[in-house]
C-alpha cells in the first residue's frame, strides 16, 4: 500500500508538472511531446506516439512520437481509422485498448510480423475524447516485453489522458478564435469604410486601412485629435451638417462612450489643412470589458463625398435652369438696351453672390470699350464709363480676344505684375471673364468681380458665360427692335 501511494504521488507530481508546462505554452507541437513523454513514463513504455483524428478525411495522423525508426514512421505516418490496428479500435470505442502480448493475442496474428520488425511484444491504445464527446486522437505506448497496466496506472492514464485532450480543445479552440480575429482584421482593412477604434478616452485612436489612406497616415499610427498638440495626428476641421465645428466630446466614438449607447447616422465633414474634403455618415458604438465597463469605441463610416457632390450639383444645375428661366423671363419684354444689361448684371452678381459685376461692349478695333452698366453688392448702378481694354490686362485680353471665358482664384497669387489688370482695378482680388465673340470680333465682356481671392466652380464660370450669351441676344434683338422703330 505505502508502495502505491508513492508510485502514484509521483506519477500525479509528474502530471502537475507537465499540466504546468502545458498552460505555460501556446506551442502545440510541444504541449503534445509533453504528455507523449509523461504518459510514457507513468507506463516505463519503451516506445510511443500520439495521433491526430482528421474528422472529414476519417485518419489518424503521427504528430508526436518517440523511440521509432524511419520504416515506422514513414508506413504508419497516417493510417485510415478503418483498419484492424488498436488504435483505429481504440478511437471507435471511446475505451482504453491494451494487448499486454501479442504473441498471445489471436487477433494480433496479421500484425504480428510488423510488431516483430518494430520490436513491440505489447500495447496499450487511450483515445482522446474531448468534454463534448468528440474524438480527438489516441495515445499509444509501446513496451518490448509483456506488460500488465494495473487498475491504478489505467486511472493515472485516465488523468493523463485528460490533460492531453484539455490542451488540444485549448489549443483548437484558440487557433479558431485567432482565425477569426485574422479574419475580422483582414475584413476589416479590406472594407471600404473609414473604420477606427479609440480607447476609453480616446487619447488612442487607430484607423483602418481606408481610415488610413484618407486621413493620409501610415498604419498604426494615433490619429486622435486629443494628442494633436504633441504632435502625434494631424489636425482635421471635423463639421457637422450646418457646417459648425464639432466639440471633442460631440464626435462618435466620444459620444458613444460617454452614453453607452450606440451613435446612429452621424455626419462628418472632415477638413484638411491643404483643403481636400470628405463627406462621411455612419454609426459609432460602445466597447465594454467583461465587467460591463466602458473599454473603448469603434465608429465605422462610408464616404458620401462623390454622392453629396452628384446631388449638389443636381441641386446645383437644377436651381441654375430654374434661374436662367427667371432672367430669360424678365430680359423677354425688354426693349432698352441699358435696362437689359442692367437686369442682367443684377440678377447674376445676386445669384453669385458676388462683389460686384459689369457688363461691356467693345469699341471697333479692341482699342478701347465702354462700360454701360455695373452692378456692385450694395445694388449701386453706374453708367458710361470708358477705361481701355487693356485695364482688364494683359492675360485677360488675350483670352478674350480668343474667345475663352477666364477665372482667376487669386489675382494677386496668380498673375505676374506684367499680366494683372491695371490700378483702375485695384480691389479686386478674384474675377471670370466671359467673353462675347461674333465673325472672330470681340463685341463684349460680362466679368464678375470678388475684392477677396475665391475658387470659382466650373458651374459658376459655365453660368457666366451662358449669362453673357443671353444678354447679347437680347441686346441685339433690342437694337434691332430701336432700328426698325426708326426706319418707320
Amino acid at each position: 500500500m505505502s508502495a502505491d501511494v508513492e508510485v502514484e504521488a509521483e506519477a500525479l507530481r509528474r502530471l502537475n508538472d507537465a499540466a504546468s508546462r502545458l498552460w505555460r505554452t501556446r506551442n502545440l507541437q510541444f504541449g503534445l511531446e509533453e504528455m507523449l513523454a509523461a504518459t510514457m513514463a507513468l507506463l516505463g513504455a519503451n516506445m510511443g506516439h500520439l495521433q491526430i483524428f482528421d474528422r472529414e478525411r476519417e485518419t489518424l495522423t503521427i504528430v508526436a512520437q518517440q523511440g521509432f525508426d524511419n520504416n515506422f514512421l514513414s508506413y504508419f505516418h497516417e493510417i485510415s481509422t478503418w483498419n484492424s490496428f488498436a488504435c483505429s479500435g481504440a478511437l471507435h470505442s471511446g475505451e482504453c485498448l491494451i494487448i499486454e502480448d501479442i504473441n498471445a493475442d489471436p487477433a494480433m496474428s496479421l500484425l504480428r510480423s510488423l510488431a516483430h520488425a518494430a520490436g513491440v511484444r505489447a500495447v496499450q491504445c487511450t483515445p482522446l475524447i474531448g468534454r463534448t464527446g468528440l474524438r480527438m486522437g489516441v495515445i499509444t505506448t509501446y513496451h518490448r516485453a509483456p506488460r500488465r497496466i494495473s487498475g491504478q496506472e489505467l486511472r493515472l492514464l485516465a488523468l493523463y489522458a485528460r490533460q492531453a485532450t484539455d490542451f488540444m480543445e485549448r489549443q483548437e479552440n484558440d487557433e479558431e478564435l485567432r482565425q477569426r480575429a485574422e479574419e475580422l482584421e483582414a475584413v476589416i482593412d479590406a472594407a471600404p469604410a473609414f473604420i477606427w477604434f479609440g480607447d476609453a478616452d480616446c487619447r488612442v485612436i487607430r484607423g483602418n486601412n481606408a481610415a488610413n489612406e484618407m486621413t493620409g497616415v501610415t498604419p498604426g499610427a494615433n490619429v486622435s485629435q486629443s494628442v494633436v498638440a504633441i504632435g502625434q495626428a494631424i489636425y482635421l476641421r471635423q463639421l457637422k451638417q450646418d457646417g459648425s465645428e464639432f466639440r471633442p466630446e460631440e464626435l462618435p466614438i466620444q459620444r458613444a462612450i460617454a452614453t453607452r449607447r450606440p451613435v446612429r447616422d452621424v455626419y462628418v465633414d472632415f477638413r484638411f489643412p491643404d483643403g481636400k474634403r470628405v463627406e462621411a455618415t455612419g454609426n459609432a458604438v460602445p466597447l465594454f470589458d467583461a465587467n460591463g465597463g466602458v473599454r473603448g469605441g469603434v465608429a465605422a463610416l462610408i464616404d458620401i463625398s462623390e454622392r453629396n457632390k452628384a446631388e449638389r450639383e443636381l441641386r446645383e444645375h437644377l436651381e441654375t435652369q430654374a434661374f436662367l428661366l427667371r432672367l430669360t423671363d424678365r430680359l423677354r419684354d425688354l426693349v432698352d438696351a441699358p435696362q437689359i444689361m442692367t437686369e442682367a448684371v443684377e440678377a447674376l452678381g445676386r445669384k453669385l453672390g458676388a462683389d460686384g459685376v459689369g457688363y461691356e461692349t467693345v469699341t471697333a478695333g479692341d482699342a478701347a470699350r465702354v462700360v454701360m452698366t455695373e452692378w456692385t453688392g450694395s445694388g449701386i448702378v453706374t453708367a458710361e464709363r470708358s477705361p481701355r481694354l487693356e485695364d482688364f490686362g494683359a492675360a485677360f485680353v488675350r483670352e478674350m480676344r480668343a474667345g475663352r471665358r477666364f477665372a482667376i482664384a487669386d489675382l494677386s497669387r496668380e498673375l505676374a505684375a506684367s499680366e494683372a489688370p491695371t490700378a483702375s482695378m485695384s480691389g479686386v482680388r478674384a474675377m471670370i471673364c466671359a467673353p462675347i465673340v461674333k465673325a472672330d470680333r470681340l463685341l463684349g465682356v460680362l466679368h464678375v468681380q470678388q475684392a477677396r481671392p475665391r475658387d470659382w466652380t466650373e458651374a459658376e464660370i459655365s453660368l457666366t458665360q451662358e449669362v453673357a450669351r443671353r444678354t447679347c441676344d437680347y441686346i441685339d434683338r433690342a437694337k434691332a427692335l430701336a432700328m426698325t422703330r426708326e426706319s418707320r
